[in-house]
């Protein structure tokens, strides 16, 4: 029998996603999507799933593992939004024209810019690349739609991915009670039946691949076919749904109170159940309004619409999106109805409001208001202004927006324009949380490079650190290194080199994962530019995830302590000696506990002339879980007991310790011990890492007698 959870939005998906038994995951945190992941991951550490799951260091590779599996015959899921389905891109856009049933969690977040609300831009940005779009109106929805979606996408008659959208934060992070269908329903529903392998061997393989997608023309009517058959599949599996588990959300669209209405909305997502509320209220005013839900956006459902809008005469889009440059200017649900009616013989008045962008609320005023002009609309017989923007119940005017420049029209110099502020870059005050020595190691790396600085930094824990005076850029969060090349080759060419240094602080994510390719290529160039990796050891600001140089057995909430998964499997990677393999001039290591240490190291940097990278301990007591008070205390015993030794490597070849070794260091357990994320460990797996701590301390002396040799 079905039973009741308070459930957000997240875990509903999530949910969703355990009872279709995916056999392999593969996904990377992002705000607002990464509890769906964390959940997964949780209930395949207890062996409440049997799955896959792959932490991998990007969405690029994300969808590369996804569309593998897929290919393999394995049934799939992944999850993402915003700049990581931006970054995945071109394997998404892959996975579609290949036509793979995978299964993909969106929770919508605004693509472009630095927020992290929603709008749907992320998610639309597929809409012509052959993914089935649902979008979900509430949590319960949200859980059902992922088994649906699967029953959909697995069809041999489809075979195409599906995407399945709910908006961040209003749905994500809000809480309602959910029925969790049993599991034996949810096996009949959709069986687990097994899928031949679609690896192809070339040269025939790769022909018979893509034979379907040579010449537009060829590519166009596959669309058209496809496109009916897939509208038709999705309104037989709702029924069926509905059969199985007695709640039905009317396959493409639901039409709500439209069967004498003249006006009628038209939207979806979360905003869906407060349009809902609005047009409740106004029926019993008797003003002649409904709703069209749009559950599935892609394929648009042409035909329903065309016969809805026979006894309607004004139609109002509310767009959580825009479409810049289209003939109208509107948002994509505008766009695809002027499209879907062109060719109809009695077409309503159209109008379009964009509502809702970068996380705004849609309020019950926002939605009168469209109401209040559609029903001048339908007084007048003519349209005075097909599109509309909304904020808080009114028109908002676009073009009273006074538009500023980020630099002066005047030659610009960083270095003129330098101030500082009593002899500090790094001011007082952030909103980092307590104990957090982040603040300590900027301002101790950047006050001492003796130099004007321009920081160039990603999202991550720094987005709450202390602010800095003078010239300060922020990147994407997989490409700060290419970022600052650029910035760093600009200087070059306006003279202005020799007096300015450029440095990308990251966290491990954002350096030793995500954004390791464009540091690897900047070392090999050796680009004249500093990058410091602060090293907290999980992606800390998005809830604790795991990276690369999460260590040996570690607890994260990605990598899960239970009866079958013992923390993470995999050893830290070793960025400082990866680094050093490039033959960059300055690798260094550094530690907070340690501060004259570091001093010296940013000195000593700042001399040097090409790619340098400083790689500091950053312990967090939130994911390392320890009290806070004992921050530095914590780092001082992971240099004590050398599992972070202190030393510098010129040229890739000369090393030297810094904090010169003990002959006998104290054990690792003493790091170990005062860490709640280790709490779990056995006797047998200390003395693992232990092993790795005494081979890698071993290692490095080599190193160092190798030099001196």
């Amino acid at each position: 029998m079905e039973r009741f959870e308070v459930l957000t939005g997240n875990e509903a998906v999530a949910w969703g996603a355990r009872l279709c038994r995916p056999q392999v995951i593969a996904a990377y945190p992002i705000t607002p999507q990464s509890e769906i992941v964390e959940m997964l991951s949780r209930w395949i550490a207890s062996g409440e799933l049997n799955a896959e799951y792959i932490n991998v260091e990007g969405e690029f590779s994300a969808g590369g593992a996804t569309m593998g599996a897929c290919e393999a015959g394995a049934r799939v899921f992944t999850a993402t939004c915003a700049q990581g389905l931006g970054y995945g891109f071109e394997y998404f856009s892959h996975i579609g024209w290949s036509r793979l049933p995978v299964v993909m969690a969106i929770t919508n977040r605004a693509l472009g810019g630095y927020t992290i609300y929603c709008d749907h831009r992320d998610s639309l940005s597929l809409k012509d690349h052959n993914w089935i779009q649902f979008y979900c109106e509430n949590h319960q929805e949200a859980l059902d739609t992922v088994i649906q979606a699967y029953r959909v996408a697995e069809d041999s008659r489809i075979s195409m991915p599906v995407m399945v959208c709910i908006d961040g934060f209003y749905l994500s992070h809000t809480s309602s009670i959910v029925k969790i269908p049993e599991q034996e329903l949810v096996d009949e529903f959709l069986p687990p039946t097994p899928r031949s392998q679609r690896l192809t061997t070339p040269p025939a393989g790769l022909e018979e691949k893509y034979k379907a997608f040579e010449g537009i023309w060829a590519r166009e009517l596959f669309k058209a076919r496809i496109n009916e058959q897939v509208k038709l599949v999705i309104e037989k599996v709702d029924k069926d749904f509905s059969k199985k588990f007695a709640r039905s959300y009317g396959g493409l669209i639901e039409a709500y109170r439209c069967e004498d209405a003249e006006i009628a909305l038209v939207a979806m997502g979360s905003m869906v159940g407060t349009a809902k509320d609005v047009v409740d209220e106004l029926r019993d005013r008797n003003i002649p309004v409904g709703l069209i839900k749009l559950r599935v956006f892609r394929p648009f459902p042409t035909e329903r619409i065309r016969e809805l809008a026979k006894n309607l005469k004004v139609m109002v889009a509310l767009d959580r999106n825009t479409a810049w440059g289209s003939p109208g200017g509107g948002g994509a649900i505008f766009e695809d109805l002027k499209s879907a009616l062109y060719f109809s013989g009695e077409r309503p008045l159209l109008l379009d409001f964009v509502v809702g962008l970068l996380g705004v609320d849609v309020t019950e005023a926002d939605i009168k208001y469209a109401v209040r002009q559609g029903l001048e609309a339908l007084k007048t017989g003519r349209v005075e202004r097909e599109i509309d923007w909304l904020y808080w119940g009114q028109p908002y005017d676009v073009e009273a927006i006074p538009l500023t420049r980020l630099t002066s029209s005047k030659p610009h110099s960083i270095t003129t324009n330098h101030h500082r502020y009593r002899g500090r870059l790094v001011l007082p005050g952030d909103l980092l949380c307590p104990g957090c020595v982040y603040p300590l190691a900027i301002r101790h790396i950047l006050e001492n490079l003796g130099k004007v600085v321009v920081p160039v930094d990603v999202v991550g824990c720094r987005a709450l650190g202390p602010l800095m005076v003078g010239p300060w850029s922020i990147a994407l969060f997989s490409g700060g290194a290419c970022y600052a090349s650029g910035i760093a080759r600009a200087l070059k060419v306006l003279g202005e080199k020799d007096k300015v240094e450029v440095i990308y602080c990251g966290g491990d994510g954002g350096i030793a994962d995500v954004g390791f390719q464009p540091i690897s290529g900047a070392a090999e160039r050796n680009e004249d530019m500093i990058v410091v990796c602060l090293d907290n050891e999980a992606y800390m600001n998005t809830g604790i995830q795991r990276s690369s140089t999460t260590p040996l057995y570690a607890w994260t909430t990605t990598t899960q302590v239970g009866g079958v998964k013992p923390g993470k499997p995999e050893n830290k990677k070793d960025m400082p000696l990866i680094m050093a393999a490039h033959n960059v001039p300055y690798v260094a290591t550094a530690s907070v506990s340690h501060i004259k240490d570091l001093i010296y190291k940013a000195k000593k940097a700042s001399k040097i002339r090409g790619f340098r990278y400083i790689h500091i301990l950053i312990p967090c007591s939130q994911g390392w879980r320890f009290p806070p008070e004992k921050t530095i205390e914590i780092a001082r015993l992971a240099v004590q007991t050398c599992y972070f030794p202190l030393f510098e490597i010129e040229n890739g070849r000369e090393f030297r310790f810094t904090v010169k070794p003990p002959d006998k260091p104290r054990p690792v357990i003493d790091f170990l011990k005062p860490q709640g994320r280790f709490a779990h460990l056995s006797e047998a797996e200390v003395q693992e890492i232990q092993k790795w701590v005494d081979a890698r301390l071993q290692y490095y002396r080599y190193l160092e007698r190798f030099k001196e040799q």
